[in-house]
C-alpha cells in the first residue's frame, strides 16, 4: 500500500508540472515569444541587468576567470551582493548549455521549468500535508505556480526559486513538528536563503507565522495561551534553533552582502516607510479575477492574490464547510489574516521587505498568502464541497462575482484601469467554476475543474503579458555577433 502510495505521489507531482508546463508553453507561443517565435523577454530589468549578469555568469564559468570586484557598478565596487541576489540560483547552471547569443531563449526556457518546478513541490507538499494522493491535487500545484504573483513578475527570474523552496521549507517544519528530525527543515531553509536572500528572508518570517498558527492548532481547548507555551516548550526550542543554526550557517553569503549594501542607497531609512497606515482599499478585490495587473501596471498596484476562481471559492466554503471544526477555522482565518495584514498596513510590509519600501514591484510577499489561501481552498476540497448547505453554493458565488464587480468599481479611477471585458472574463470563470464545482455529475467533476482552471490561469498570463514591451530575438542575435566579431578583430590587432 505504502509503495504504491509513493508512486501515486511522484506521479501526480510530475503531472502538475507538465501541465503548468504545457500552460506556459502556450501562453509562450500565443506571444511568439523564443523558442517558440521570434520574440524575447529582454523587457524591464531582465533586458537592463540580468542579461548581462547571466553572460557574465556563463563567461566567468566557461573561462575560469572569476571576478568579486565589478566595474559595471558605477566606478567599480564589490560584486558579492550582486552575485548572492541575481546569480546563486542551481538552475542557473543550466545556462551553459546555450551560446551568449541565445541566451535569451534560455532564459525563456529557464522560466518555464521554474515555474512547472513550483507546479511539482506545490503538489507534492499538499499531498503530504495531507496525506492524500488524488489526481486533484495537481490541479492546487499548477494553481500556486501560476498565481497571480508569478504571472506578473515571471521575468524576474531568481524570485522564482523561493516559490520552489517554499513548500518544501513547509513541508520540513512539518516533519520536524511530527517527528522531531530537524534535518529536512533545516536543509531547505539553507536553500532558500542561499538561493536567495531577500525572499529567503520573507520565508523566515513567513515560518514564523505559520509556526504560530500550528502552536493554535495543537492547543488543548482547556488550556491558556501560556499553558500551551510551556506544554510545547521543547518544539518551541527546537524550531527556533534549528532556525538560527539554519540562518548562521548562511552567513558567507549574508556578511559580505551586508557589508556591500551598507555603502548603497539601500541602507537609507525613511521614517514615512513605518507609518501604520493602510496601502490599498477595495480595489484589490479585483486581484482575485483575470488580469488585474499587466507590464504597464508592475511598478504600482495591489497585491497579486490571484489564484483561480476555484481557489477562491473552495476557500470561501472553508468556512462554512460542517465537518471542519469551527477552532480550525479560527486558526487558518487567523493566518490569512496576519498575511493580508502584513500587505495592507505599511509598517508590516515594510518589515516584510527588509526594512526598505520597494522601488516597484510591490508586495513581494503575495504569495505567500497564495500559498496559504491555496491550502485552504485544498482543505475544503477534501472535506467536500457538495457538503455545504444548498444556499451557500448559491450565495458563495454570487458573493464572488459581487466582490469583483465592486474591486473594477474600486479601480475605475487608476491611471490603468481594468476593461469591462476582462471583468466580463471573470465572472464568466467564477460561473464555469461553480457549475462544475457544485452541479457536475461527480465523475466529470475533477475533469471538467481542471480544464476550466488550466484555461483561466493560462488566460490570466496571457493578460498580464499584454502590453509588454518584448524583444527582437533575430536582431538580438545579430547585433550580438557583430559586436563579438568587432571585440574579436580589436583584441587581434
Amino acid at each position: 500500500m505504502w509503495p504504491n502510495y509513493q508512486t501515486r505521489r511522484w506521479q501526480v507531482a510530475v503531472t502538475a508540472g507538465l501541465l503548468s508546463l504545457a500552460i506556459m508553453g502556450i501562453v509562450f507561443a500565443i506571444w511568439g515569444i523564443t523558442p517558440f517565435g521570434n520574440h524575447n523577454l529582454l523587457i524591464s530589468d531582465m533586458g537592463g541587468q540580468y542579461l548581462s549578469f547571466f553572460t557574465a555568469y556563463r563567461h566567468a564559468i566557461l573561462t575560469h576567470s572569476f571576478q568579486l570586484y565589478s566595474f559595471s557598478q558605477s566606478l567599480g565596487g564589490n560584486a558579492l551582493p550582486t552575485i548572492a541576489y541575481y546569480l546563486l540560483s542551481p538552475f542557473n547552471i543550466l545556462m551553459l548549455l546555450f551560446p551568449a547569443a541565445n541566451l535569451p531563449t534560455g532564459l525563456s526556457l529557464l522560466i518555464m521549468l521554474k515555474i512547472s518546478l513550483i507546479a511539482v513541490t506545490m503538489t507534492a507538499f499538499l499531498q503530504t500535508h495531507f496525506q492524500t494522493k488524488r489526481w486533484s491535487t495537481a490541479i492546487f500545484g499548477v494553481a500556486f505556480s501560476l498565481s497571480g504573483f508569478v504571472a506578473l513578475n515571471y521575468f524576474t527570474i531568481m524570485w522564482l526559486d523561493a516559490l520552489i523552496w517554499l513548500p518544501l521549507v513547509i513541508q520540513g517544519l512539518d516533519h520536524l513538528i511530527a517527528t522531531s528530525h530537524p534535518g529536512r527543515f533545516f536543509g531547505w531553509l539553507w536553500v532558500s536563503i542561499v538561493t536567495n536572500y531577500y525572499l529567503g528572508y520573507m520565508t523566515c518570517l513567513f515560518v514564523i507565522y505559520y509556526f504560530i498558527y500550528q502552536l493554535f492548532e495543537r492547543k488543548r481547548p482547556q488550556d491558556s495561551l501560556w499553558q500551551t507555551v510551556r506544554h510545547q516548550f521543547s518544539l518551541i526550542r527546537h524550531v527556533v534553533v534549528t532556525m538560527l543554526l539554519s540562518g548562521l550557517s548562511t552567513m558567507f553569503v549574508l556578511i559580505p552582502t551586508g557589508l556591500g549594501m551598507l555603502t548603497t542607497a539601500k541602507s537609507a531609512v525613511k521614517l514615512s516607510s513605518y507609518l501604520p497606515v493602510p496601502q490599498f482599499g477595495l480595489a484589490v478585490l479585483s486581484q482575485f479575477g483575470l488580469g488585474a495587473a499587466n507590464f504597464t501596471t508592475r511598478l504600482v498596484h495591489a497585491p497579486t492574490v490571484f489564484s483561480s476562481s476555484l481557489v477562491v471559492l473552495l476557500a470561501l466554503s472553508f468556512w462554512v464547510q460542517p465537518n471542519l471544526t469551527k477552532a480550525h477555522k479560527w486558526h487558518s482565518f487567523g493566518l490569512l489574516l496576519a498575511l493580508f495584514l502584513s500587505m495592507d498596513i505599511r509598517t508590516l510590509d515594510t518589515i516584510w521587505h527588509m526594512f526598505q519600501t520597494p522601488a516597484g514591484f510591490p508586495y513581494r510577499n503575495a504569495f505567500f498568502f497564495s500559498f496559504v489561501l491555496i491550502m485552504i481552498a485544498f482543505e475544503a476540497w477534501l472535506a467536500g464541497p457538495r457538503r455545504i448547505a444548498l444556499r451557500w453554493q448559491w450565495l458563495l458565488p454570487t458573493l464572488m462575482v459581487s466582490a469583483l464587480i465592486l474591486g473594477w468599481f474600486a479601480q475605475r479611477t487608476a491611471k490603468h484601469p481594468l476593461t469591462t471585458s476582462t471583468l466580463a472574463l471573470s465572472l464568466v470563470a467564477v460561473i464555469l467554476t461553480a457549475i462544475a464545482l457544485f452541479a457536475t455529475a461527480k465523475r466529470w467533476q475533477t475533469l471538467s475543474l481542471a480544464g476550466i482552471v488550466a484555461l483561466e490561469l493560462g488566460t490570466n498570463s496571457t493578460l498580464m503579458l499584454a502590453k509588454s514591451p518584448l524583444g527582437n530575438q533575430a536582431k538580438f542575435v545579430t547585433a550580438y555577433r557583430t559586436e563579438y566579431r568587432q571585440m574579436q578583430s580589436r583584441q587581434r590587432s
